[in-house]
């Protein structure tokens, strides 16, 4: 049931029936919008050199299994991509891999996909990855 008295909330003209529709006001959203965009979900190349390019909403997300919670997958969303490797590189660094200067001077770098791929090839078994997440939606 929706809280009537809230002041985020305010009614609108019924589109169908007798229940007002309640709608949130444009600033309310702007949070959460800002983690959903259109990102390609594929494209296909055709012999006749055309492409088409499938668009999809999703959120970017930075998924990692390592030593905590007992093979726990934990996965946080991003509003973009660079902001989800940023953190994913800073995560690796935090397990343990700040203690080599080269993946340090990548950090450095912004070099932060060579360090979630180094993460994974050195704790085998141990996921961080940064990819889009698509929505399905209903039709």
């Amino acid at each position: 049931m929706t809280d009537r008295t809230d002041p985020e909330l305010q009614p609108t003209l019924p589109v169908e029936g007798s229940q007002p529709v309640i709608r949130r006001r444009r600033g309310s959203r702007t949070k959460a919008a800002a983690f959903i965009r259109d990102e390609i979900a594929s494209e296909t190349y055709h012999p006749s050199g055309s492409v088409e390019i499938e668009v999809r909403p999703a959120v970017w997300t930075l998924a990692h299994k390592g030593y905590s919670g007992g093979g726990r997958l934990d996965v946080w969303g991003y509003p973009d991509a660079d902001t989800a490797l940023h953190d994913g590189a800073q995560l690796a660094l935090e397990c343990g891999l700040d203690e080599d200067p080269a993946i340090v001077s990548l950090f450095k770098r912004k070099k932060y996909t060579e360090i979630l791929e180094q993460y994974e090839q050195r704790r085998p078994g141990h996921i961080l990855r940064v990819q889009a997440s698509f929505f399905v939606l209903g039709e």
